[in-house]
């Protein structure tokens, strides 16, 4: 016997999904006789909106759970929190959103994997470190267990599952032009692990922009980090006692950025006097840094949002649809730490 959805009371009652999902979870602001028509429909259609009660009718767990690196970086809680809203505005309002923080770490990220597979969860969305072992490990449960994978941020390889992530080479490419512009020939980088397709991404962005401008791409001016803060600083370092130093630097992503930036502060060099900066991200109130910080904004918001939205539908679909990439908008900031003193915002 099929069951029945939150669709099919909110068709009934000619009211939306959302409407019925707040009246379930006696949310203020909703009329009484809208209320009441709702409450009458559930009765009526033998809607059971219990988790519980349906677990055990069904035998589902209506869980769903979302893997990430660093929840002490904003873009992923700003994530997190997009798809559980989103989640709890739909028809699947019954699920719950779990997360699991894995460090950035390979073998605490197939711990979380396998947690969530051995608790039935009906799909993840997983920001992931891409490497070989973690790739093959979810095409093994992908072939033996029936859940629903979206990756964000990286992806996976070859795997057929949906992508939702920055536009990492065109965000790159216009960092670096723009640091061309301005006079700077010598660029530093300090990249993500390049087994993350997010970090291969924007280094081409890089080095096409190089090309572009001719000037030669340097291997030495190519500091690999692992998307933290301490990377940003160690590398940083490194980079300020080589000889001839670089003009500028720029960060792959906001933590390591922010790295540089402590750096180049406790030196005693200038931003952007003595050092230009750049980064592939915005962060938390980047605009009252001194030096504000010029980088890309992409919103983690719609990207937890829209990661939410393709697993979802995912549920309804299944897996006959064809996979999505979604690439999404971002702007450029311009600010301070670049060297370029009038402040200027320009999208894509």
């Amino acid at each position: 016997m099929k069951s029945v959805t939150l669709r099919d009371v909110a068709l009934y009652t000619n009211v939306s999904v959302s409407t019925v999902s707040r009246v379930i979870r006696n949310y203020p602001y909703i009329g009484d006789k809208t209320r009441d028509k709702v409450q009458r429909a559930i009765k009526k259609l033998n809607y059971e909106p219990n988790t519980v009660a349906r677990r055990l009718k069904y035998g589902r767990t209506y869980t769903i759970g979302f893997i990430i690196p660093d929840i002490s970086n904003p873009f992923f809680s700003n994530a997190i929190e997009a798809a559980y809203n989103y989640i709890q505005n739909s028809e699947y309002s019954q699920y719950e959103l779990l997360f699991y923080n894995t460090n950035g770490k390979p073998e605490r990220e197939k711990k979380a994997i396998d947690f969530f597979v051995a608790r039935q969860m009906e799909g993840i969305i997983i920001a992931s470190s891409a490497s070989r072992a973690i790739i093959e490990h979810v095409r093994q449960i992908l072939q033996t267990k029936n859940i629903t994978i979206v990756a964000v941020d990286n992806q996976l390889d070859d795997l057929e599952i949906d992508l939702v992530t920055s536009d990492n080479q065109l965000g790159a490419y216009q960092l670096t032009s723009h640091l061309l512009g301005l006079g700077h020939q010598s660029i530093a980088v300090i990249t993500g692990p390049v087994s993350e397709s997010s970090a291969r991404e924007r280094l081409e962005g890089y080095r096409n922009a190089l090309a572009d401008q001719g000037i030669p791409y340097q291997e030495n001016l190519v500091f690999k980090g692992n998307w933290t803060r301490e990377s940003g600083i160690e590398l940083t370092n490194r980079i300020i006692a080589s000889a001839p130093k670089p003009t500028a630097i720029f960060g792959f992503n906001n933590s390591m950025s922010m790295g540089a930036l402590s750096v180049l502060k406790a030196s005693g060099l200038r931003v952007p006097e003595d050092m230009a900066l750049v980064s592939f991200d915005d962060v938390e109130y980047g605009d009252l840094i001194q030096p504000g910080l010029t980088c890309t904004n992409t919103s983690w918001y719609e990207l937890g949002r829209i990661s939410a939205q393709l697993l979802l539908d995912r549920f309804s679909s299944g897996k006959s649809t064809p996979r999505q990439c979604v690439k999404l908008p971002f702007d450029v900031i311009i600010r301070e730490s670049c060297g370029y003193t009038i402040s200027s915002i320009y999208s894509k």
